[in-house]
């Protein structure tokens, strides 16, 4: 008797004396395989395919932010502490509060009107000032807030 017809006649046989779940042990389609073919074994089925690539993983955005540009913004006002390196030229260096006309002092430059200026503008200002009155070209000015004014009018 070959195997098939064995295994239907013992089906049919005990069915009656299992519960229906174990008789479907008898159905299943791996019974009687070989350990070789078990499909358990043999790995899950292949996910993707040459015709369905695996998904390219996401990349955050790069960062963009513009670097902190807060005192190039920043406005002065009277009472700001200033403090000006003209390089080259140390004797146009300056240390000078924000006067209550808005005005800082310049050495040999006199009085420069910086309120409402940023720090760029108020840079320019003053290299073209010495580069118009003292000397044959602006020189590079570097500019700082040494310290801040406690009340900014509205």
């Amino acid at each position: 008797m070959n195997h098939l017809r064995l295994y239907s006649h013992l089906f049919w046989v005990l069915c009656p004396l299992w519960s229906a779940g174990s008789c479907l042990f008898f159905l299943s389609p791996s019974y009687g395989q070989t350990p070789e073919q078990s499909p358990l074994e043999s790995g899950p089925p292949a996910t993707f395919t040459p015709l369905i690539p695996p998904p390219v993983p996401a990349q955050p955005p790069g960062i963009s932010d513009p670097p902190d540009n807060s005192f190039s913004l920043y406005r002065l006002n009277v009472g700001d502490a200033i403090a000006g390196v003209v390089e080259g030229f140390p004797e146009f260096n300056f240390r000078s509060p924000v006067d209550s006309q808005g005005n800082i002092i310049v050495p040999i430059l006199g009085r420069v009107a910086a309120a409402g200026l940023t720090l760029e503008e108020l840079e320019a200002k003053v290299s073209f000032e010495l580069g118009r009155r003292f000397l044959q070209e602006g020189p590079p000015v570097i500019v700082r807030v040494e310290g801040r004014a406690r009340y900014r009018s509205p």
